[in-house]
């Protein structure tokens, strides 16, 4: 009656890792454990299949520099402390790309030492109607070139008309044979939600940008929330 499992079986019950949707309980994604789920609890190892999103913010970091300087002030040269914001640029060595460290927020377990490849990346090509990662093209011909997945994703903007982000979006990302498909990536505030007036009119929004690019690619887009 609408209940659904996608995952491990054994001995035909669900154990491992999988999914279900039923009515009552909703949508459960994790550990299971003969018939009982046992929540988010996944064991990190060498058997799975990791991936990592990119940005800009992979390539740049930024910091405020200081100097002084002599400027004339009532006829005076005095020493004056300017502040300006200095860009760092970076590249991202491809070839040692690998899992190595899960931070420090999570509790989630590794077997063994961390230490596993990456499978796909996730890269920013657009958010709302005028940001273009410049970074963009050149990452994804890295990663299919070093036979990673690529995958394209763009941040949504409340601020902007649906439609528009969609073909900004369209405009500026590259779809090749074997890539994951697209995914709109949507965090807005309550606050953004409220202005924009409320999570219908977003729904509708999401719904809109997601099956113009569908259309376009003849992919059905993952919503990431």
């Amino acid at each position: 009656k609408g209940n659904y499992y996608e995952g491990h079986w054994t001995d035909d019950k669900r154990n491992i890792f999988g999914f279900s949707v039923t009515a009552n309980k909703g949508l459960r994604a994790g550990e299971w454990r003969n018939d009982s789920y046992l929540g988010e609890r996944i064991v990190y190892t060498s058997d799975r299949i990791y991936g990592i999103d990119i940005s800009k913010y992979q390539h740049e970091t930024t910091s405020i520099v200081s100097r002084r300087i002599k400027v004339r002030r009532h006829r005076r040269r005095v020493w004056k402390t300017v502040k300006r914001l200095v860009v760092h640029r970076y590249g991202i060595n491809w070839d040692r790309l690998r899992v190595s460290h899960l931070g420090t927020m999570t509790k989630k377990n590794v077997s063994g030492k961390a230490d596993f490849p990456i499978s796909f990346v996730y890269v920013k090509c657009t958010e709302g109607v005028s940001i273009y990662n410049t970074y963009y093209a050149s990452d994804c011909s890295q990663i299919r070139k070093h036979g990673i997945h690529a995958g394209s994703y763009h941040f949504f903007s409340p601020l902007s008309d649906a439609t528009t982000q969609a073909h900004f979006f369209l405009r500026y990302a590259s779809f090749h044979k074997g890539d994951f498909p697209p995914v709109l990536d949507v965090e807005p505030t309550h606050k953004q939600i409220e202005k924009m007036g409320g999570c219908h009119v977003l729904f509708n929004r999401i719904r809109t940008w997601m099956r113009i690019v569908e259309n376009r690619t003849g992919v059905k887009p993952i919503l990431y929330v």
